[in-house]
């Protein structure tokens, strides 16, 4: 008698999705998989308050909409991310209660930059408030691109599934910020240089 348990195979999240239309049950490893990730989405966006009831609305949005999504696509997450977005703007524009406060990429950078800053020179504390100035000066469809990109590590394509824009307007937003940030940082450097 062979005692060998078969290695578990993981599935794609087009399989699972699949799987959930006549099994509804499966597709609590998509929210398994992915909420953490749909949470973090939120923490950086809105009030500690409500980032769990976002996250979680989010899973039952996708579990209700799971027919249409795109089984040729291996990877739900761009899928996700893109409810999340509509989820938070939705309820920026109708819910008071969310209480939603911008917490623009500036803010978080500082937050995270408190516990080494300490520990910086004054010249790379001066660097600190350049890059939190020049990524206030980002238009919002921008900045967002910015955020897709660097904290969710998405990809042009994955940016543009997610919002549900081509992927040309993806890098001419990137190609906007980019040249603001360089601007707006080349401009603060050298006026500190003349210190």
């Amino acid at each position: 008698m062979d005692t060998k348990t078969e290695p578990k195979t993981i599935q794609s999240d087009a399989a699972i999705i699949r799987n959930s239309i006549t099994d509804p049950n499966a597709f609590e490893d998509i929210f398994h998989r992915h909420y953490k990730t749909i949470y973090n989405y939120f923490s950086r966006r809105v009030e500690n308050e409500v980032i769990e009831e976002l996250a979680s609305s989010v899973f039952v949005k996708a579990f209700e909409i799971r027919k249409k999504f795109d089984t040729t696509k291996e990877n739900s997450l761009p899928w996700l991310y893109g409810i999340s977005s509509n989820i938070l703007n939705t309820s920026r524009r109708t819910k008071n209660r969310y209480q939603v406060k911008e917490k623009r990429a500036f803010e978080f950078y500082k937050q995270d930059a408190i516990s080494y800053d300490q520990n910086l020179s004054i010249d790379d504390k001066k660097l600190n408030e350049s890059i939190s100035e020049a990524l206030e000066n980002l238009k919002k469809a921008d900045l967002e691109v910015v955020l897709l990109f660097i904290w969710e590590q998405l990809n042009y394509q994955e940016i543009a599934s997610t919002l549900e824009i081509p992927i040309g307007t993806v890098k001419s937003r990137m190609n906007r910020a980019k040249n603001i940030l360089e601007n707006k940082l080349s401009i603060n450097l050298l006026e500190d240089s003349t210190l």
